[in-house]
């Protein structure tokens, strides 16, 4: 299962790189007796420290600010970010190093630091990287993240572009695997399902036997769980040890919630459910809530501060939760919204129109 915690993302550094390499060579150049994979884990290093600093600053922004003020995410960067001359001093080695043996391995590394700091450039960045080094084995993890960051560029268009002549070069299977996944979460992504079904079933021969599982899960996902669809049934044991299934709710409307206790958004959602239990008291309308946390004290404990409502549910498989690997679920929280009839009829709805949009489900089907 590919439940994501947090990850990475690079680019407009053609120029960008060159004019810092010709300024980096007026100075001291701090890795001129070191390779450049020793050379990249120094700044890396200084990179680190950098990113203390920002989130301090960080930090301090958000007490500063008032909550409403804050939209739904602080702000990306701040005007003198720490990080970002870091950044410019590893495009440098980069440079420096693109035709040596090290070139690959700092240009990937050099990718990853890039996404977290300037996400809204990865596509430019990945078309670089990939025109440089086209077989090399580290593109088919990067190609695996992708879907988590493109939406940060805006241009999918660019992406399906970009993937589908990447496609057209690499001799390698895993890559080009990858690359099929990351199209078909793309394609899926814009309700483009026959696309999306293409690819899935080209990454799906992948070598690598967690990509082969995850085409596969999305694979299931296409035909069983788009709106509209019968939801799987399942049975699962509540914490304290009752057997539950979704069709045993039959004639409820039922929110299935997946989440854990070390997911911040999931526990940050609990008010939303509370909110809606209490305003739909007298409702057919239940909360099954599965959990993937691995250790069942640390959903106990949790539960015991924070009065979560439903039905919450738990198996010993922790992380890989047959509930959760039935629904495909690859990032927390992860909600369903099943009418009556058992028919899923949103998927993710919006937590602040979670009540009107029970309620619609509620009404009867003309």
């Amino acid at each position: 299962m590919m439940i994501v915690r947090q990850l990475l993302t690079p680019r407009r550094f053609e120029i960008q790189c060159m004019a810092g390499f010709l300024a980096l060579c007026a100075l001291p150049v701090p890795w001129a007796n070191a390779g450049p994979k020793e050379d990249f884990a120094k700044l890396e290093t200084e990179m680190d420290a950098a990113q203390d600093e920002f989130a301090k600053a960080l930090d301090a922004f958000e007490r500063k600010t008032p909550p409403a003020a804050q939209g739904p995410t602080p702000p990306p960067k701040f005007p003198n970010d720490p990080r970002v001359a870091v950044l410019r001093k590893m495009e440098a080695l980069m440079t420096a190093s693109a035709i040596t043996p090290d070139g690959a391995t700092v240009a990937h590394g050099v990718f990853h630091w890039a996404l977290v700091v300037e996400p809204q450039t990865a596509l430019p960045r990945f078309e670089i990287l990939a025109r440089q080094f086209p077989e090399e084995p580290a593109l088919a993890e990067i190609l695996a993240s992708v879907p988590e960051f493109y939406r940060q560029s805006g241009t999918p268009d660019g992406w399906i572009q970009a993937l589908e002549q990447f496609r057209k070069v690499t001799k390698k299977t895993e890559t080009h695997c990858a690359a099929s996944f990351t199209l078909g979460r793309i394609h899926l992504d814009l309700k483009k399902l026959t696309d999306a079904r293409e690819s899935f079933n080209q990454a799906r021969v992948a070598h690598d036997p967690e990509l082969a599982k995850a085409a596969k899960g999305f694979l299931f996902e296409i035909d069983h769980l788009q709106v509209g669809m019968p939801a799987p049934d399942f049975t699962t044991k509540t914490l304290d040890g009752k057997e539950v299934s979704l069709r045993s709710l039959r004639g409820k409307v039922v929110l299935l919630n997946f989440w854990a206790t070390w997911c911040p958004p999931c526990v940050g959602e609990i008010p939303h459910l509370q909110s809606a239990v209490a305003k739909l008291a007298g409702k057919p309308f239940e909360i099954v809530s599965v959990s993937v946390d691995d250790e069942r004290e640390a959903l106990q404990n949790l539960l015991s501060v924070r009065k979560a409502p439903g039905l919450q549910t738990w198996d010993e498989k922790g992380g890989e939760n047959p509930v959760a690997e039935l629904y495909n679920v690859y990032h927390l929280p992860t909600w369903y919204l099943i009418d009556a009839q058992g028919v899923i009829r949103e998927r993710d709805p919006d937590p602040e129109k979670l009540v009107p949009t029970i309620e619609a489900t509620l009404a009867p089907r003309p």
